[in-house]
């Protein structure tokens, strides 16, 4: 799925492909691209399908908590500010994540090459 398709099925497990473009970091969906040393940085990534989206609509929180460790610190932007921008496939469950459609658990992913 693209990030758009995925926000629209909702409920089901699949992969989601698109651009890390930032974290949320309040209990609101709320897009942060900058300050990766807060905590809520390792807890989670948001998702679009082109890095200069602005339509809150057009993005998807994938949750990194509720998944397999290494998966988690591989993804987070706390301890991987490198991979901010970068083209990513997630496989996981669509379902509420901070008040919106989003992913958790994930249970796969694979770094995608930047096009």
């Amino acid at each position: 799925y693209t990030v758009k398709q995925a926000v629209a099925a909702g409920r089901e497990t699949a992969w989601v492909e698109g651009y890390i473009i930032g974290y949320s970091a309040t209990a609101q969906f709320k897009l942060i691209s900058d300050n990766f040393s807060d905590h809520e940085a390792s807890h989670n990534i948001v998702l679009a399908d082109n890095i200069l989206e602005s339509d809150d609509k057009f993005m998807i929180p994938i949750d990194l908590g509720n998944g397999v460790q290494n998966i988690k610190d591989s993804l987070n932007l706390k301890d991987n500010t490198h991979l901010l921008y970068r083209k990513v496939k997630i496989h996981c469950f669509f379902t509420k994540v901070l008040q919106v459609i989003g992913g958790r658990p994930i249970t796969d992913y694979e770094l995608l090459p930047n096009e």
